[in-house]
């Protein structure tokens, strides 16, 4: 069976050596391709009798080879992919937009292949959940949530949890009331216009804030306050969720650039959505 360390690890040498920016050129895929050729021996595994043979690209594949001996474990193209989402590599495969292939050989005769292109992966992915409820910051409520993967992430700082990208962020604040606040009490503050103009206003004189929108959406079962508009202050637009759980008030806050605002608000949505609390 092949040693699914020494997979992990030769993945992360082959994206060590793509660059951090956009497109990356051909002659820069050459280059790549000229390491890796001399690098594949280095990951050839001695005990399992899987050899690496030579590393060559097509335009921008890069094509790997490998002989397999009897009885060797095939490793399918989810597999792949997966190591490549949840270590956050995949990121760096998109913007270099390099595909790979791998040829599997028994005695010169191909046996297996699995094709990874850039194209196969999404711009976002989220990870395992978090545990924040032992942070000062949770005041004592049991809180977890689904860490994006690739983004930065800050815990217990100023905020419960911080979650960055480029140029958006996410965070997860909890407040502490002197009184109990029902399902009942909560729906109805949601319901009344009065209420929810309060909330608007309370996040004009916070943010300057402008061009407000208001809606109620349901996270787990749980419904949520959901205020957006765009902010003088910090030049990005804000959304911000609230909610009532006993006597905590739990708020989730994201703000991005106006140009990005469909993919940022996706993002931001499936975040909020693996929120976990009781």
């Amino acid at each position: 069976m092949i040693n699914f360390f020494k997979v992990k690890l030769f993945l992360l040498i082959l994206v060590s050596n793509l660059p951090m920016f956009g497109q990356i050129s051909f002659e820069e895929i050459n280059d790549i391709t000229s390491k890796l050729d001399y690098e594949i021996k280095y990951t050839s595994e001695s005990e399992t009798g899987v050899k690496g043979i030579k590393v060559n690209h097509i335009g921008r594949t890069i094509i790997f080879h490998y002989e397999v001996p009897d009885g060797w474990f095939q490793l399918e193209k989810n597999y792949f992919l997966k190591n490549l989402i949840n270590s956050g590599k995949y990121l760096e495969l998109k913007k270099s937009q390099i595909n790979w292939s791998f040829y599997y050989y028994k005695k010169d005769v191909v046996v297996h292949v699995v094709d990874v292109f850039w194209t196969d992966f999404d711009d976002f992915y989220l990870g395992d959940y978090i545990e924040l409820s032992k942070i000062k910051q949770s005041k004592g409520l049991n809180i977890k949530v689904k860490e994006p993967i690739g983004w930065k992430v800050n815990r217990g700082e100023t905020n419960l949890v911080m979650f960055s990208d480029d140029d958006k962020l996410f965070s997860i604040n909890i407040g502490k009331l002197d009184t109990y606040v029902s399902p009942l009490e909560r729906d109805n503050i949601f319901e009344s216009q009065y209420e929810v103009d309060y909330f608007k206003q309370t996040f004009t004189d916070k943010y300057d804030m402008e061009n407000l929108d208001s809606q109620v959406l349901e996270y787990n079962n749980h419904p949520f306050l959901l205020i957006n508009g765009y902010s003088n202050s910090i030049n990005k637009h804000i959304y911000i969720w609230t909610t009532f759980y006993n006597d905590y008030v739990i708020s989730m806050y994201g703000n991005c650039n106006i140009n990005n605002l469909e993919d940022s608000l996706k993002e931001f949505t499936l975040i909020s959505e693996s929120i976990r609390f009781n």
